[in-house]
């Protein structure tokens, strides 16, 4: 399954960066530590023009660290003064050959942080699903069970002492219980021991290398986290002709075609209410049995 970073990257290829509007771009020639303060930068992807464009005071961005150049050396290709972690990213080192983009209209940290959000809000309509400990279950009133559990699914437990006695069983959820140090608890017909098998909300991820499974989405919801998250980066930008049109005909691709450009971000919003929608509802239909809620 696709990490974080790897969405990130389906974001700009797929609505954010139109093949023919990217940005300009370079490559280190040299690996840098997280304090220097000077780069060596390859000459590959850049014309005479765009070179010139790397003045004192342009942000740079490599990975997701945004840097601010102080000076050019063009005969050594090398930019000086560097001031590092701009913008609140985080100094890190940078490998040899990894891209400079030179002004991003769309900052990787930006994008990292629409991921985030488009994960986590995925819930309620959508949410984790995983199962508990072995769970002891209490003969003098509600069990305690674990902080995160936002709605419990069902309990596999036993009706007898019969040790095959397996099955699920309904649940009643005591939310924010005052006798459990959890604040979550249950009373079930099972008795025992047994597993709680709840629902929980999505991880915020820590950063680019985190699975989206660790953080309990599902694969087949990649492309809302990523619809998701560009709706939240488009929001808030005009496009010019060229970035309409790629728009246009991602929607298209997907077959949910938008009338013209200055409804794309309302197609984009419809788009992906109909995904959540059906994602919603097979995901229900899996998981339902009742909880009884006190």
């Amino acid at each position: 399954m696709s990490t974080v970073g790897e969405i990130i990257s389906r974001v700009f290829r797929d609505y954010l960066e139109a093949p023919d509007d990217q940005p300009t771009r370079a490559s280190l020639a040299a690996a840098m530590s997280s304090s220097e303060t000077t780069l060596q930068y390859t000459q590959t992807y850049l014309s005479a023009e765009e070179e010139q464009l790397f003045g004192p005071g342009i942000i740079i961005e490599i990975d997701s660290e945004e840097i601010m150049v102080g000076g050019i050396d063009v005969e050594t290709n090398t930019l000086t003064g560097l001031r590092r972690a701009m913008n609140g990213t985080d100094s890190n080192p940078h490998a040899i050959d990894t891209i400079i983009t030179l002004a991003p209209m769309w900052r990787r940290k930006s994008v990292f942080d629409a991921v985030a959000d488009a994960i986590v809000g995925l819930y309620p309509e959508l949410y984790g699903v995983t199962e508990s400990a072995s769970i002891t279950l209490s003969t003098a009133g509600p069990t305690e069970v674990p902080a995160d559990v936002a709605r419990p699914l069902w309990f596999y437990g036993r009706s007898s002492t019969t040790a095959s006695d397996w099955e699920p069983h309904s649940v009643t959820f005591y939310d924010r219980f005052p006798g459990s140090t959890t604040g979550k608890a249950i009373v079930t017909t099972a008795t025992g021991n047994g597993y709680l098998v709840y629902a929980k909300k999505f991880t915020m991820p820590t950063s680019e290398s985190v699975s989206l499974a660790s953080l309990g989405v599902e694969p087949q919801w990649e492309n809302l986290v990523v619809l998701g998250a560009a709706i939240h980066l488009i929001s808030s930008k005009e496009f010019d002709a060229i970035g309409n049109e790629f728009l246009i005909n991602q929607l298209k691709s997907q077959g949910f075609p938008t009338g013209s450009a200055s409804r794309v971000r309302d197609g984009m919003i419809r788009h992906y209410e109909r995904l959540l929608a059906k994602a919603e509802e097979e995901l229900n239909t899996r998981y339902m049995t009742p909880v009884i809620w006190q």
